[in-house]
């Protein structure tokens, strides 16, 4: 009995931890993307956890485990964070763009026969309106295939989440009718 004891506390530790350190995470991302600079909430779970090794903490089982699980994940914090706050400056930058000086009513994009295979975007430019969700994610859908099949992959492989990010961002450019410079 004793021995059960002992190890449904170890299971209620470590789940209790791991959700812990899950809104611990949680909370300084949602704090610091509040001042625009999300990876530092990684910084302060690495300011803690180094508290916690120079004992300035107090020394609970519980909260030697949370820092650990937040120390992981503060992984995927520190390069998301810094994704976000790039992603932020390029679209600060986008919205900061004078408009045309003659103020004239942009040039309507008349689609080339190559888009005959795309009606997603056929309507959304020919009809001169924004894309529905719906619309956005079969134009993503479409591109993961047909990359897929141009490169020989299998189209039914899961991207990662930056690449599916990607993805999303030609979808609505695509769909928008503007044809983006390159940088």
């Amino acid at each position: 009995m004793y021995l059960l004891r002992i190890g449904l506390e170890s299971i209620a530790l470590i789940i209790g931890s791991l959700l812990a350190a899950i809104l611990l995470c949680w909370l300084l991302w949602f704090l610091f993307r509040l001042l625009r600079h999300p990876a530092w909430s990684a910084l302060v779970i690495l300011a803690l956890v180094g508290l916690a090794c120079a004992g300035r903490l107090p020394a609970s089982p519980f909260l030697q485990m949370v820092l650990a699980f937040a120390a992981l994940g503060a992984i995927p914090l520190w390069s998301e964070g810094r994704a976000w706050r790039r992603r932020a400056q390029d679209n600060a930058l986008w919205r900061r763009r004078p408009a045309t000086p003659e103020k004239a009513a942009p040039a309507k994009v008349i689609p080339s026969p190559g888009y005959r295979r795309y009606p997603a975007i056929i309507a959304c430019i020919g009809e001169d309106r924004k894309a529905e969700r719906a619309e956005i994610h079969m134009v993503a859908a479409r591109i993961w295939r047909e990359t897929c099949q141009a490169q020989g992959m299998r189209s039914d492989v899961t991207p990662s989440f930056a690449f599916r990010r990607r993805l999303l961002r030609a979808a609505r450019r695509a769909t928008s009718g503007q044809i983006p410079a390159h940088r």
